[in-house]
């Protein structure tokens, strides 16, 4: 809806304005909308108007009804990123979103098409697994879905730590590091923050190693 977008956008163009930011971050939540979402009398009457006034699928799931609300996001995030840069060129525009295809599945969050039309500078995507073999799988799954021409735009999530106690082994941080590295991957985002306090001596100590075999 366009008022939506312009509450949201003036959000966030007030704190690029206003602010010393880096950045600005969409995570896994803008742009983006649950894949049962968009049955609202607005989306409605818009899809009406583009199909010859037939209505929306029934089936949330159907390809095109996704595709066709994926590329009115799409839209959205396009119009934001050139808001972003008209007020301050050098602020990144990021975003956190889940794996691909499963994103746009289930958030139409096509973010592949983001990179691919330039309108995201950064993706982080949440790459969260607790065994390395199904991490090196999503990684190499993930670089080929992007392309070598953006690959120095992917920062995979790794999941280091949850409120229920979860805390990753050292070991297997340090796996998942390496292979980022070895593949040209320059850096990651962990999730969250309290494997920080949790596990100093490995950020203080291996993750500067880590990074200094890989200049």
């Amino acid at each position: 809806m366009p008022e939506v977008q312009t509450f949201l956008s003036s959000l966030v163009t007030e704190v690029v304005s206003k602010y010393d930011v880096d950045g600005i971050q969409g995570d896994d939540r803008l742009p983006a909308l649950p894949a049962r979402g968009g049955y609202d009398a607005y989306t409605t009457n818009a899809y009406r108007q583009a199909h010859n006034g037939n209505y929306p699928p029934s089936n949330h799931t159907d390809t095109a009804w996704i595709n066709w609300r994926c590329q009115r996001l799409n839209a959205y995030g396009k119009q934001l990123y050139a808001q972003v840069k008209r007020i301050k060129p050098h602020v990144l525009v990021a975003h956190a979103p889940s794996l691909w295809p499963w994103s746009k599945e289930k958030y139409l969050q096509d973010w592949p098409t983001w990179l691919k039309e330039g309108y995201a500078d950064v993706i982080l995507p949440q790459l969260y697994r607790y065994k390395f073999a199904d991490y090196k799988r999503i990684v190499d799954e993930t670089l080929a879905q992007v392309g070598a021409q953006n690959r120095h735009k992917i920062f995979p999530g790794i999941i280091t730590a949850l409120a229920d106690g979860f805390l990753i082994s050292d070991e297997l941080l340090k796996q998942c590091i390496e292979y980022n590295r070895s593949v040209g991957i320059t850096g990651e985002s962990f999730f969250y923050f309290e494997s920080l306090r949790r596990s100093p001596k490995f950020y203080a100590e291996v993750y500067k190693k880590i990074n200094a075999q890989y200049p």
